[in-house]
Order: C-alpha cells, then sequence, then structure tokens
C-alpha cells in the first residue's frame, strides 16, 4: 500500500518529527566539542571514534540526563499516539463554512475580548506543543508581527466569541501570508480545544506549528508578564556601544 500522500503518511511523519528532538539534543551535547563541531581532517578518520566515545563517556559522568521522569516520558508518548489518531475538527469547520474567505464575520479583537482568553502557565503551553521549540520561536514571531501601535492585531468571530483568526508571515517566504485559527473555552480543562493553521504543518493534532504556538504565547502568557514584549531592536546603542571602545588596549 502506498502511502506517501495519504493523512497515515502525514500522522507519520508528524510523530516521527516530535520524537526526533532526543536524537538532536544527545548530538547537540556532543557538537558543543569543538573537535566535533566541525569537519574533520581525514587524518583524524581512524581516531573519530575514539574522540567520541571519550566525548560520551564524558557527558554521561558529569551531564544530567535529557528526561530525568521515565513515568512523564511513557505519558508523553502515550498522549502524542491518542493525538495521532484524532482529525482535525477546527480544519474540517473552516473548509465547510469557508471562514478563510469570509471577511464580514470577523472583527477586531478588543480589549475585553482579549480578557476572555484562557490565561495559560509555561507548563500548559509545552503540554499544548508537546516541546519546547515552538515555544522559543514564538517570541521571535510575536515581535516581528507586531503592529506600530504595540498591540498584536488579531480578528475574532463575531457570532462565535471562542474562535479567534490571527495572520502571520512566513518565516521562508517573504510575500507569504498565513491564517490561522485557535478555538478556546475559558471554562472547560484545558480551555484550548484545537487550532488550525494554513502552513504545511498546521493541521496537526500532535502539537502545534509555530504561528500557532506564537499566538498562544502572547495572549496566553506574555501579555500577563511585566516586560513587555519590544518591537524594535536597539542597533543604534550597539553601535554607540562600540564607537566608545578602545580595541588598542581593550578598555572602554
Amino acid at each position: 500500500m502506498d502511502v506517501s500522500n495519504t493523512p497515515l503518511k502525514k500522522l507519520i511523519t508528524k510523530d516521527v518529527t516530535k520524537v526526533r528532538w532526543v536524537v538532536e539534543s544527545a548530538n547537540g551535547r556532543i557538537k558543543t566539542w569543538k573537535a566535533l563541531d566541525q569537519v574533520v581532517p581525514n587524518t583524524q578518520i581512524k581516531w573519530i571514534g575514539d574522540y567520541v566515545k571519550i566525548v560520551c563517556a564524558i557527558i554521561n559522568a558529569f551531564r544530567p540526563p535529557l528526561t530525568s521522569n521515565s513515568n512523564d516520558d511513557i505519558a508523553l508518548a502515550n498522549k502524542m499516539k491518542t493525538l495521532s489518531s484524532r482529525s482535525n475538527d477546527l480544519q474540517e469547520r473552516i473548509e465547510k463554512e469557508s471562514l478563510s474567505s469570509k471577511r464580514a464575520i470577523w472583527s477586531e479583537m478588543s480589549p475585553e475580548c482579549i480578557q476572555s482568553f484562557p490565561r495559560l502557565t509555561e507548563n500548559d503551553l509545552r503540554a499544548l506543543t508537546l516541546g519546547v521549540y515552538q515555544i522559543k520561536q514564538a517570541k521571535a514571531y510575536t515581535v516581528e508581527h507586531m503592529s506600530a501601535d504595540g498591540s498584536y492585531r488579531i480578528s475574532i468571530h463575531k457570532v462565535d466569541p471562542g474562535l479567534i483568526r490571527a495572520r502571520i508571515q512566513s518565516r521562508h517566504v517573504s510575500a507569504k501570508n498565513y491564517f490561522r485559527w485557535i478555538s478556546f473555552n475559558e471554562h472547560t480543562t484545558p480551555p484550548i480545544n484545537v487550532w488550525y493553521c494554513q502552513c504545511k504543518v498546521g493541521s496537526r493534532t500532535v502539537g502545534c506549528c509555530s504561528h500557532v504556538a506564537a499566538v498562544l504565547w502572547y495572549l496566553g502568557y506574555q501579555r500577563h508578564q511585566t516586560d513587555e514584549v519590544s518591537s524594535e531592536t536597539n542597533y543604534c546603542g550597539a553601535l554607540l556601544d562600540t564607537a566608545d571602545t578602545d580595541w588598542d588596549s581593550g578598555v572602554e
């Protein structure tokens, strides 16, 4: 059976991608050693195996394990298996009701409506994304796409107040914009029900894409923090600091 373009293939790919972080994290630890973080000369090939063994032995002896609770890992794996068998109900609704093309049913989210969005903790975000990669990307996305007046422009469905829509630009194609939708209910557990994004991986039910994570991070977490997200980068200050440095003496 050819599953190259079937939903089964997509589900398998998502699961494999989600568990690859263990291997990548282990490789990342090894590459913190300068000798193994660059191209190895051919003359060193016969010893490379010994180098890796020595480095791995040192890491195992003095670094903490990548995961500390096997029960949590098993629970996470079971959760991923359960989620992978689910269809994306919101995607089906978006396509059935043509919500991606209807503009009149959306209005800009007011401050009062924003207050109704569930407050999320960092643990809540990790439970939704099933990892930390998307959370790390969230701040960069938010800073890049904040509007000039410092707000995060998001639309809310005029009939269904538990459905919001946001627009964000692709990291890879500058002219490409994606819509993403998030359904929530502050009275349920978890309060975030389902999401859908128009990007290539936006229909996943095992975790979410970085676009969705950015909206969840900002509305559910960051806006409740004391430190504000700035939409500007102060390169001028860095240049002034550089200009005041005496490079010959190393003294400012």
